[in-house]
């Protein structure tokens, strides 16, 4: 019995805590007229816009660099070890060429919708 009081008590208290911290991010986000003379200008009207965030610049060095460098190290490194006739080599790099393309404007995609 205290076992099952004891869970039902860590549950309110989750529940609890998942709603005070809701309100808090709700009321934190409301932006009023009151708030420019308590605390100043926001951040961003005195130091300007903020600063590129790392991951869309790694996301740019991925994209720019990472990207055609596998391709190219894969590629060579396929053609040394295989031994599979001329045509079958060009048609697998072809088809890698495509992969590598799509998967290049993927993470550019990628880049500009979610960061």
């Amino acid at each position: 019995m205290k076992k099952i009081i004891n869970k039902i008590r860590k549950i309110f208290t989750m529940v609890g805590g998942f709603l005070m911290l809701g309100i808090s991010k709700v009321l934190g986000a409301v932006e009023s007229d009151w708030t420019t003379p308590l605390y100043g200008p926001p951040p961003q009207d005195l130091y300007g816009p903020p600063p590129t965030p790392v991951p869309y610049r790694v996301g740019g060095i991925i994209r720019g660099i990472f990207i055609p460098l596998v391709f190219i190290i894969g590629s060579i490194i396929y053609l040394v070890k295989s031994k599979s006739s001329k045509t079958k080599k060009v048609i697998t790099i072809a088809i890698a060429a495509l992969i590598c393309i799509l998967v290049y404007i993927l993470v550019g995609k990628i880049m500009n919708d979610y960061i």
